[in-house]
């Protein structure tokens, strides 16, 4: 073949290679405008669902995305009067309302969000939460001397605001409830009807009851190194945890359910001692099956 057939050949070639780049980039933007337009009208049809919805249950923080478009798009250039007001609300009801350790519930700026979509008169809002738990973790000396810890809820108690107390409690056992009752709540905690059913067979026996406190005196705490955070764990209390749950099930085998066992702790670095532990102990696939967390997070999710 000549070189001029050879080039002839490339030249060919170099058009289909560039008819298909071409075709690729066209695709590509009609692939892009497609999804612009998916997007538009997603957009379009949640801000016409949230328009029409008379209850809208979501975050603090997501009440600032969609919805307040919605609210601000429809008094925008309006003065506030009853006409201009019809898509705010009547009332918001604010779920958690107290800060944590690792999740920020109901702070104060995050409060502030969901109010905003309120009426300007006739409104309410309801704040529900259990005042006595742990509070956030503020860093800031600057943050907490300003008491940025603290919850609008709180903040509200203190000054003065209505507070009513629901008094029945339905989920601890009689006895976990009668120090918290006591000690926090001016022994104003009842229990609740149906809690016979926390009662188990294994409560009579020394070490099994409801709640038990073991003095590990020979236990010490230690900084993970090897992570570099102020993570403590203890292998004296990993070793006792263990032992606990041996005796537990040696005595009792038929209630021995992975499913039916939590483990937790206030450090991140002492729960994966104790998953370590109890796997050695018990096998995988038995822990697979218990749940293993630290103290704040599992009281997000009960």
């Amino acid at each position: 073949m000549s070189d001029a057939e050879v080039e002839a050949k490339l030249r060919i070639l170099y058009e289909k290679k560039k008819s298909i780049y071409m075709d690729l980039a066209a695709a590509q933007a009609r692939e892009k405008k497609a999804n612009e337009e998916i997007k538009a009208l997603r957009h379009k049809l949640r801000k016409a669902i949230l328009k029409e919805a008379e209850i809208v249950v979501t975050t603090l923080s997501g009440c600032g995305g969609d919805l307040y478009g919605v609210c601000a798009a429809s008094v925008s250039g309006q003065r506030f009067c009853s006409s201009s007001e019809g898509v705010l609300f009547d009332a918001v009801v604010i779920d958690e309302a107290a800060p944590s350790m690792e999740w920020i519930f109901a702070l104060e700026p995050a409060s502030l969000i969901p109010l905003q979509l309120l009426k300007s008169k006739g409104t309410r809002c309801v704040m529900v939460v259990i005042p006595k738990q742990l509070p956030a973790t503020v860093l800031s000396n600057i943050a907490s001397k300003f008491s940025f810890q603290c919850s609008m809820f709180e903040r509200l108690q203190r000054a003065g605001y209505p507070v009513n107390m629901l008094t029945q409690q339905y989920r601890m056992h009689q006895e976990i409830c009668r120090f918290p009752s006591f000690h926090f709540y001016d022994g104003k905690l009842v229990d609740g009807d149906q809690l016979s059913s926390k009662v188990a067979s294994f409560h009579g026996t020394k070490g099994l009851g409801p709640y038990v406190f073991f003095d590990v005196v020979d236990g010490k705490e230690f900084h993970d190194k090897r992570s570099g955070t102020l993570s403590l764990y203890n292998e004296c209390e990993a070793d006792a945890a263990v032992e606990v749950l041996r005796f537990f099930k040696r005595r009792f085998p038929s209630e021995f359910v992975g499913g039916r066992i939590g483990v937790i702790t206030p450090y991140r670095c002492q729960l994966s001692l104790l998953r370590s532990r109890f796997s050695s102990a018990f096998g995988s696939s038995i822990t697979a099956d218990m749940e293993f967390n630290t103290v704040d997070s599992s009281r997000s999710r009960s």
